[in-house]
C-alpha cells in the first residue's frame, strides 16, 4: 500500500509520508446568517497519493442514498480538477462551487458560434481582451477585488444566459445576450432600444453563420467544458458569496488541529494501518464535532446540544471531500441547516 505522495499547495511542491483526511462539512446555505454548526458529516482516511475524486464521490453519494438531500458541494481544485469529480456530481444531481485553474482561464473553443469562457457561452463577438480575467488571490473586500469584480461584471454582459438546465446529462439551454437584454446589437433590432449605457456589438458576425445568432436559444451539451460549469458565474458577487463558504471548513480542520483543543497533529497517536488510523481519526472528528455542537447550542440559547443518538447509530467509517457541503433536511419541509 503507498504510503509515500507529493502534492502542489499555495504554488509550492510539498511531499509527505502517511495517509490523508477528506471532510465533508457543513457549511449551511447561501444567504442565510443563521447560525449553522459547522460539523464533518462524514470523514474518509485514504493512503497518500490516492485519486481524492474517487475517494469522496462515493461518500457523497451514500449520503445522497440514505435520503439527506445534499444541494451542492464546495471543493478546492485539488478536486474540481480531477476528471471524474464534475461529472460524479452530476450523475449525483449535485451542484458543484468551484474555482477555476489558470489552465481554464480564457477562451477553450466554441459551439454554435458561442465562444466558452469560464464554462460559459458568450457572444461571438466578445472581445478578446474579455478572455482571461485572473482574480486576486484573496477574495477579501480589498480596492483588486473592486477592479476585478468591474471586470466580471462587464465581460458577463456578454455571456449567453442560462433559460434550462442542467438535466441529469449536464445538458444546458442558453439565449442569446442581445435577445435576454444583456447588451445591443444589430441582429437583434429591438435590443438596439435598449439603453445606450449597455455595450454595443460594433462588428456583428455573419447571422446565417452562427446557430448562436440566428436561433433565440442553443444546447449545450454537458460534455462541453464540463470541468468548468457551474450554476453561478465565476468571479460574480454570488460566486464569491457561493464559494467564500468553503472558509468554514478550514475553520473545522483548524479545530481538529487547536493545540488546546484535540491538538492532532505530528506524534498525536502512535498506530500504524490504514484500519486502526482511521478509528483514530474518527474519535478525533467526533470530538471536535461534539465541542462545535456545545458551542453552537450555547451560541443559539439552547441548554444542551441536541441528541446525536440517531447519528451515533450510523456507520463510523465514511469518507468526504476536504471542501463543503449544504443539505435540507432529510424528513420535513427543508428547515435550516442546524
Amino acid at each position: 500500500m503507498p504510503l509515500g505522495g507529493s502534492r502542489r499547495k499555495s504554488g509550492k511542491q510539498e511531499r509527505y509520508f502517511g495517509y490523508e483526511l477528506h471532510a465533508v462539512v457543513r457549511v449551511g446555505r447561501l444567504n442565510d446568517d443563521r447560525p449553522v454548526p459547522c460539523l464533518a458529516e462524514r470523514i474518509v482516511v485514504t493512503p497518500a497519493s490516492t485519486n481524492c475524486a474517487e475517494a469522496v464521490l462515493p461518500a457523497i453519494a451514500r449520503m445522497r442514498h440514505e435520503g439527506l438531500r445534499l444541494r451542492e458541494v464546495i471543493a478546492d481544485r485539488g478536486y474540481t480538477y480531477k476528471t471524474g469529480w464534475s461529472r460524479g456530481l452530476r450523475a449525483l444531481d449535485v451542484d458543484s462551487v468551484l474555482d477555476l485553474h489558470p489552465t481554464q482561464l480564457g477562451a477553450r473553443g466554441s459551439l454554435g458560434g458561442a465562444r466558452f469562457i469560464a464554462g460559459v457561452p458568450h457572444c461571438p463577438a466578445t472581445p478578446d481582451a474579455f478572455d482571461t480575467i485572473p482574480r486576486p488571490e484573496r477574495l477579501a473586500a480589498s480596492p483588486a477585488l473592486e477592479v476585478f469584480l468591474g471586470q466580471i461584471t462587464t465581460r458577463e454582459q456578454w455571456a449567453l444566459r442560462r433559460v434550462a438546465g442542467p438535466d441529469s446529462s449536464g445538458s444546458e439551454r442558453y439565449e442569446c445576450p442581445a435577445r435576454a437584454g444583456k447588451l445591443r446589437c444589430p441582429l437583434v433590432p429591438q435590443s438596439m432600444a435598449q439603453p445606450v449605457t449597455l455595450p454595443k456589438v460594433l462588428e456583428p458576425p455573419q447571422q446565417a453563420a452562427h446557430r448562436c445568432c440566428s436561433q433565440r436559444t442553443i444546447t449545450v451539451p454537458g460534455a462541453i467544458d464540463y470541468k468548468s460549469r457551474q450554476r453561478h458565474y465565476w468571479g460574480s458577487r454570488d460566486w464569491i458569496s457561493s464559494f467564500s463558504r468553503r472558509s468554514r471548513v478550514e475553520g473545522w480542520f483548524g479545530n481538529l488541529k487547536d493545540r488546546s483543543r484535540e491538538a492532532l497533529g505530528r506524534g498525536a497517536f502512535r498506530v500504524m494501518g490504514l484500519c486502526k488510523s482511521s478509528l483514530m481519526l474518527g474519535i478525533y472528528a467526533a470530538a471536535t464535532n461534539l465541542r462545535l455542537l456545545e458551542a453552537w447550542a450555547t451560541k443559539v440559547g439552547l441548554s444542551e446540544p441536541p441528541a446525536l443518538a440517531s447519528r451515533a447509530e450510523q456507520p463510523a467509517v465514511a469518507s468526504g471531500a476536504n471542501g463543503a457541503a449544504t443539505r435540507g433536511d432529510p424528513t420535513g419541509d427543508d428547515p435550516p441547516d442546524a
